[in-house]
């Protein structure tokens, strides 16, 4: 039984045995013995070295790269992030902020994503800790509304100016707001 299940192990690991194969039985052990095709054997030859030439001039790696942080040199614009009320036709901005490994935050976002589809006139804007664009939003955020370091904490929603932390404060309060403003 042992022998079965260690063929079986054998098969899964390193795939299924060849159709070619025969299988021959001797005392409770399984020989296979499959036919070994005559391959021709290459040599590969080793590729020629090459001579490098050696650097005549008086340049060095620094003066190579000198000219990378030049005037011209173009850096891509830190996004900003405004935190509106409203968006431009007027509609409501809920911008809610989690982190993937905060089982509070995944509580929240099913209420989130609860409220969404119950007020589908008010734009829901989530923001992850764990991606860069997220991150640098939270930081806006917390300058913005100057949260010392003992109040940044997720989840976080901010809607109409008013900040509300914690996964019980957003289910209780979040919904009377959306109520009183729509």
């Amino acid at each position: 039984m042992r022998l079965y299940f260690g063929i079986i192990l054998v098969v899964l690991l390193f795939g299924c045995i060849s159709e070619t194969s025969e299988t021959k039985i001797v005392e409770n052990e399984t020989i296979n013995e499959a036919p070994v095709p005559d391959l021709p054997v290459e040599v590969e030859e080793e590729p020629p070295v090459k001579v490098v030439e050696e650097n005549k001039t008086n340049t060095t790696n620094n003066d190579l790269h000198s000219d990378v942080m030049n005037s011209d040199t173009v850096f891509p614009e830190e996004p900003f992030f405004e935190f509106n009320k409203t968006t431009e036709n007027g509609s409501m901005i809920v911008y809610f902020f989690h982190s993937p490994g905060c089982s509070a935050c995944r509580e929240t976002y099913q209420t989130i994503a609860d409220l969404e589809e119950k007020y589908p006139d008010i734009v829901f804007i989530n923001y992850s800790l764990a991606s860069a664009n997220g991150s640098k939003a939270y930081v806006q955020f917390a300058e913005k509304y100057n949260l010392s370091t003992s109040k940044q904490l997720v989840p976080q929603v901010l809607v109409n100016d008013t900040i509300i932390t914690d996964r019980f404060n957003i289910e209780d309060m979040l919904e009377e707001i959306l109520k009183n403003i729509s």
